[in-house]
């Protein structure tokens, strides 16, 4: 996995903890942990100025030295955080790290004109009428084994009884397939948009064991260009990141010995 590489993980590291570390302009009261773009003295009037905007009155010593304090101790947690990929498996985090490092590498993006947008619309079929579908999670404990599960399954398409003891039952009454790609890890995903309707089956790639039946797959009707612009225009703007990371990653392969 190209996540492993030491170039992209050091860039990882690095994202991360500008992404999750808030910075004084955004008005949290923290100006990261980076040692090498301002001195001691600069972070600390940095950090002053904003628990004074936060207070709304002048921080003593004492306040100070604890939000440096709690400045550095976040950021070497977020770089022990990564250095233990708890990142990995988590769909929403690595999304939004790779968007992250997406702007780094292309930069800031040249607004898309109406023109460009409306080819995108038409030529992404997806992008203007999208499916939503309904469906029935069955979350079996750790360590059940395949024999166990298949025995289930049997049991549940022959009209068996849901609540198995020991299993969670998480439903999903309605989810559109855009959401479920940020909510859902791949397989899961692609599982309950492709599976066959009302058959309970086992999603290959999971841990614990997770059984799912789709109750029920609708395709939306086709919504005017005017209406989804702004999700248009978020899916070009993501698509253009992804080209520019394939494209650095290819230059950074062939750069590293």
């Amino acid at each position: 996995m190209w996540m492993r590489e030491p170039l992209v993980h050091f860039a990882l590291i690095a994202l991360v903890t500008w992404w999750v570390a808030p910075h004084p302009d955004q008005g949290t009261g923290t100006t990261g942990s980076s040692k090498e773009s301002s001195s001691p003295g600069e972070d600390r009037e940095q950090v002053k100025e904003t628990l004074k905007k936060r207070l709304g009155t002048e921080p003593d010593e004492a306040s100070i030295d604890q939000e440096l304090a709690r400045i550095e101790e976040r950021g070497w947690l977020l770089e022990e955080a990564i250095r233990m990929e708890l990142h990995q498996g988590d769909p929403e985090v690595e999304e939004r790290l790779l968007n992250k490092l997406g702007q780094v590498v292309l930069g800031a993006l040249p607004a898309p004109s109406d023109e460009q947008l409306r080819e995108w619309y038409r030529n992404e079929s997806s992008k203007k009428a999208e499916r939503t579908v309904a469906f029935t999670q069955l979350f079996f404990p750790r360590d059940s084994s395949e024999a166990e599960v298949e025995k289930q399954i049997a049991a549940l398409q022959a009209g068996g009884d849901q609540n198995i003891p020991g299993v969670r039952v998480g439903r999903v009454a309605s989810a559109r397939e855009r959401g479920l790609s940020r909510r859902l890890p791949p397989q899961v995903v692609e599982h309950v948009l492709n599976a066959p309707l009302m058959e309970w089956q086992q999603v290959r790639g999971t841990n614990p064991p997770l059984v799912v039946r789709v109750d029920q797959r609708e395709v939306g009707s086709l919504k005017p260009f005017e209406q989804v612009r702004g999700e248009v225009k978020g899916d070009w703007e993501r698509h253009q990141r992804r080209e520019a990371l394939r494209k650095w990653i290819r230059q950074s392969r062939e750069n590293t010995p």
